[in-house]
């Protein structure tokens, strides 16, 4: 019965989809809350007449082809498992999990801090709401570098923005980042500050910024060169010998005696 799925809080309410974005977005959270195996959504009716149980407009769907099936179920549930997050009616009695929308109430607010070193980073809301904007103002001991680890932003390519400066005021731009990434890392050039801004122009349907500070350092030996990453590079030694790969086992081993290693050209450094 569709009483037995009356959501009786007044700030949340079944969810409704405005549009495949929203409906994407949805299916992303019940995936990473663990309902792989489908959810139960805001919409209810018979035969081939479907509604949201709020009274809006009905001008969205993402139904599976040949769905709805009348007779089948009168309640609405999406497919998780899929990538599409498409839709088919269910027996109202069936065990799947119920999406549920919370009134924002209050908004999320921007932390001033302070940030510690290895500490994780979200944007206001996180994973829910990524509509504040946030400046993050992150330093680590003077004689280093800041460096930071993005380990998820979802943002929309078109409005919505996480930029990277070098020191908090007038700095270098290290980075101008949107869209989706993870797993990258991005260093200040001089400085042992960092300005980091979650700038969103609404950030509709995305889940924001999650990032963690490290240091990287800012100084290398007399003679060496920091190339990248906290890399210090540079001629430590020459040696002789006719052999090429017994030249390569000796520098490799005074490397290791030093608790360095060789280096490895990744590009056209």
């Amino acid at each position: 019965k569709k009483s037995d799925y009356q959501v009786n809080n007044k700030n949340k309410r079944k969810t409704k989809e405005d549009d495949a974005q929203e409906n994407s977005f949805i299916r992303k959270l019940a995936v990473a809350q663990g309902a792989v195996n489908g959810v139960f959504i805001g919409a209810s009716g018979q035969g081939n007449q479907f509604s949201w149980i709020d009274g809006s407009p009905w001008d969205f769907k993402n139904f599976y082809p040949g769905f709805p099936i009348s007779g089948r179920g009168d309640c609405l549930a999406m497919d998780t498992f899929s990538n599409s997050g498409e839709w088919m009616n269910m027996v109202c009695s069936s065990k799947l999990r119920l999406a549920i929308m919370y009134s924002a109430d209050p908004r999320p607010t921007c932390s001033s801090g302070p940030w510690k070193e290895g500490e994780v980073i979200y944007s206001p809301g996180f994973p829910y709401d990524s509509s504040t904007p946030c400046d993050f103002f992150l330093s680590v001991e003077e004689g280093k570098k800041v460096e930071v680890e993005v380990q998820m932003l979802e943002a929309n390519n078109c409005c919505d923005f996480l930029v990277l400066e070098d020191d908090v005021l007038g700095g270098n731009l290290v980075a101008n980042l949107t869209g989706e990434i993870s797993g990258q890392t991005y260093t200040t050039a001089s400085s042992n500050f960092m300005r980091v801004s979650w700038i969103p122009n609404g950030g509709l349907n995305v889940r924001g910024l999650q990032v963690n500070e490290e240091f990287a350092l800012s100084s290398c030996p007399p003679g060496f060169d920091l190339v990248r990453d906290g890399e210090c590079r540079g001629l430590f030694t020459t040696f002789s010998t006719a052999v090429y790969g017994e030249a390569s086992n000796i520098a490799i081993k005074i490397c290791e005696e030093m608790g360095e290693k060789s280096p490895i050209i990744r590009d056209e450094e």
